[in-house]
Parts: C-alpha cells; structure tokens; sequence
C-alpha cells in the first residue's frame, strides 16, 4: 500500500485507472483484481490496491464517491484515501473517515428496514382483498429457492467466470515454499467419449506438442477448425498411425480419420488458439471425476495433457487429462481473495466479468 504522504498519488482512482464509476463494488472487484495479478509490483500496482481496497467494498465506495463528485467538498488527500482503503467498515469511531465509514451500515439498514415494512404492508393488504383464500407463497420464499439462488447469494461479489484468454493464471508456478493455489480453477463441466480407437490415451503419458506429419492439423492433441469442430490427434499407442477424431461444440464425434483417408480431414485453421499443457489449478464439477494419474503433489494440482482455448466462444476451454480418454469442457473462473492449497472452489452463483 502507499505509504502516508505520498503526495504524487493520484486522487481520482476512475481517471487515473481507466474505471467506470457506475460498475458496482463486485465488478470493480473483479477487474482490478484481474489486473492486479498481471502487475509487477511498483507504484501502478499500489495504486491499484489501494483502489480495490477502497472500490471494492461497498461503503467505502460510498463514501469515496460522495466527496469525489462534490464540487464543493475537498479533494481526497493522499493521507485521507491511505486512512480510508485501511478502515474497517462497521467499527465504532469517534470521528473523520472511520466515523463516516461506521455509519453506512446504519443507513443501509434503515432503508432495508423502511422497505421491507412497505412491502409488509402491499402483502397484507392484497391478502386482505382476496379474502385470504389466495395462494399466499410470494417469489422468493425459502421452500421455492433454487440450489443455485442460495450458493449465488453466497458467492456474490467473490468470484466470477472469466475469458480463457486467463489461462496461464491457473497453471501452479514451481515454488518449494508454496501456501497458496491459484486463484483462477480450470472448472471441467462436461465430459465426452472418444472413439474405441483413442482408449490408448488413458494408458499412454503424452502431452500436446508434437507436429503431425500425416494431417495438416499443427498439433498432436487439440485444435479447432473454422467450422468450430474440435479435433482430437493422436499416433496411436505405437506412435506411428495418427488418427483424428473431430467433435462437434456439443461434444458430439462427428467424424474419425486415420492415415488412408487423411486427405479429407479438414484442414488447420489460422485463428485456431494454441494448446498447452502442464500442472493447473483443476477440478471438477459434482458427477465428474479427475482420473488418478493427473494428480500432482498439492490437491487440485493436476496434468492436462492439453487445453485449448476455444476461438468462437472465449468462456470455453477444451481440455484432455492424464490418465483419461475423454474429452473435457471446462470454463475458467477468478476467485477475488487468496485461495489456500487444498481447498476446493465452489463456483455456484459465481458471476461473470465483463
């Protein structure tokens, strides 16, 4: 963080940051933390924190912004915004920012108070009208929730689906004093069969990379075509008959080639994404399983053998996993606070940056 006194600190962190006054707390949340993570630490970066500390948290946006925009109050001061991104909303002050800060959650729940005893009133008075014969279940009684409401209302503002362009963020980092995992998790959603021919896969150590010498495919492993087909090479357990199945975006095998019909198979397309391999941050969603011989030495530390950003859809990853033959969908999420090794990530209710 700044130190005090920094007088060359800029003041208006939505000027200075390229930032959209109107996004909420969560979305500020989000992409400074995004940018964060791809800063080298310096000043960029401290101001950068600073402004999450302060954007990123309901009340004190409120307060910042509430001075910000009055053209008759006082700028922000260094020391000032220092005091405020160190604050602690809800915590009894005696005065200054911590005091302003203290008292938003009273404002906010008078509000919330004031609105709920209107409503009360509207529910009454239609039950009234009716006679008290009516259905009396309104939208959103606990007994008609949904799974995904309630783990959405838990998750709100902590993590969000993000672009796969992301990618390199999930890969573990070789650190022999690592505490923490990324924060980004390759999420695996679905998984699809393989012809009988690519059962090999599930037995054979291999990893994207090497040029195929019988298609015009640029990889043993993952591509995509301009027809948004997915395609699937691999030599073989004796390494030398490659075969290619293609998949459809439902995931459907919509054709196999081998050697002898090789001339038909379609051809590489320029925008397809580059594969990669190695150790992320993956797991799976609940009736998904990652096979044993991906596992790496920390939990959810796993060997894809290949992942390839999809080119049409950037929410997309298609990923293949040691030890399997399927083929994997998968989406990329960014959770907003440190990620100790070990723990698993619940993505239910988890927003999407724009």
């Amino acid at each position: 963080m700044p130190e005090n006194g920094s007088a060359q600190r800029p003041v208006d962190y939505y000027a200075s940051l390229g930032l959209d006054s109107r996004a909420p707390s969560h979305a500020l949340l989000a992409q400074l933390s995004h940018r964060i993570s791809q800063t080298t630490i310096g000043p960029e970066r401290h101001l950068m924190e600073q402004a999450r500390a302060i954007l990123g948290d309901v009340g004190k946006k409120q307060v910042y912004d509430q001075r910000l925009t009055n053209p008759h109050a006082k700028p922000w001061t260094p020391d000032e915004l220092h005091e405020l991104a160190r604050a602690q909303p809800g915590r009894p002050a005696a005065s200054g920012l911590g005091a302003q800060l203290a008292a938003i959650p009273r404002r906010v729940l008078a509000a919330v108070a004031g609105g709920l005893a209107v409503l009360l009133v509207l529910v009454i008075t239609v039950a009234s009208c009716t006679g008290g014969s009516a259905d009396t279940t309104v939208a959103g009684d606990d007994t008609n929730r949904s799974n995904s409401g309630e783990a959405g209302d838990s998750n709100a503002g902590k993590c969000w689906r993000v672009d796969n362009t992301d990618l390199p963020s999930a890969a573990f980092k070789d650190k022999s004093d690592r505490k923490w995992q990324p924060r980004w998790v390759v999420m695996l959603t679905e998984a699809y069969d393989l012809p009988s021919s690519f059962a090999g896969m599930a037995t054979t150590d291999w990893s994207g990379g090497r040029v195929s010498a019988v298609f015009s495919t640029p990889y043993e492993g993952l591509t995509q075509f301009q027809d948004k087909n997915v395609g699937v090479a691999w030599p073989g357990v004796s390494r030398e008959n490659d075969i290619l199945a293609v998949v459809d975006p439902s995931g459907k095998v919509v054709a196999e080639y081998s050697e002898a019909d090789a001339s038909r198979a379609p051809k590489q397309f320029s925008l397809a994404k580059p594969q990669s391999s190695g150790f992320y941050r993956v797991e799976a969603r609940d009736g998904l399983s990652i096979p044993q011989a991906a596992n790496g030495t920390e939990t959810n530390m796993n060997f894809a053998s290949a992942i390839l950003p999809d080119a049409f859809d950037k929410s997309l990853l298609w990923v293949m996993m040691r030890g399997s033959a399927k083929l994997y969908k998968a989406n990329l999420y960014l959770f907003a606070d440190s990620v100790p090794l070990g723990q698993g990530a619940d993505v239910s209710g988890c927003g999407v940056m724009e």
